[in-house]
């Protein structure tokens, strides 16, 4: 294990889990885990989480995949190893939409520890609202240079309101060893 890491989980996306022997190998031997998309069906790797598909729509221009993400709910709620956290449906670097649908789907994800996304131009009272809805945690989104602006000020508001943090798309060693000290 990489010194003064102990304490950060590593998730491992679609494409790093499907295509790999030796990196399945070392994920376990780090204790990796495995974000599940809603087309991914099961984990692979003990933790995991449920991403909701967003960026994935977003990068490919299709809408929030609805019923993908239904459905992988209903795997998630009923997995012999509960996920570690659901990510709550968002519109990648759009604030009005992620809240808009952070006060549809959160009443409707109850049983689920949650995680809000943070996304482009969100403020320090959209993330009390939206901590409000009972979220557990928040998932820095949002477009890269907006997460690498605002990241340490989100840690540091998660932190004062005891959240845990996950910052999504960070996958390589620099990244993640600015994630590892914000």
């Amino acid at each position: 294990m990489t010194p003064g890491f102990s304490d950060m989980q590593l998730f491992l996306s679609k494409g790093d889990v499907t295509c790999m022997t030796p990196t399945m190998k070392r994920a376990k031997s780090h204790g990796w885990g495995h974000c599940v998309c809603p087309d991914a069906g099961e984990p692979m790797l003990l933790p995991w989480f449920l991403d909701n598909g967003a960026f994935m729509a977003y990068r490919d221009g299709l809408p929030f995949p609805d019923d993908d993400f239904m459905g992988a709910l209903e795997m998630a709620k009923t997995h012999a190893e509960p996920p570690e956290f659901v990510v709550v449906p968002d519109s990648v670097g759009n604030r009005p939409e992620t809240l808009e649908m952070a006060a549809y789907w959160f009443p409707r994800l109850e049983g689920l520890p949650l995680y809000f996304a943070a996304q482009d131009e969100m403020t320090i009272k959209d993330y009390d609202l939206l901590a409000s809805y009972g979220a557990a945690g928040v998932f820095i989104g949002g477009t890269l240079e907006w997460k690498f602006s605002n990241g340490e000020s989100i840690c540091r508001w998660a932190r004062s309101n005891s959240l845990k943090v996950h910052i999504g798309r960070i996958g390589s060693y620099k990244t993640i060893t600015w994630a590892k000290y914000i």
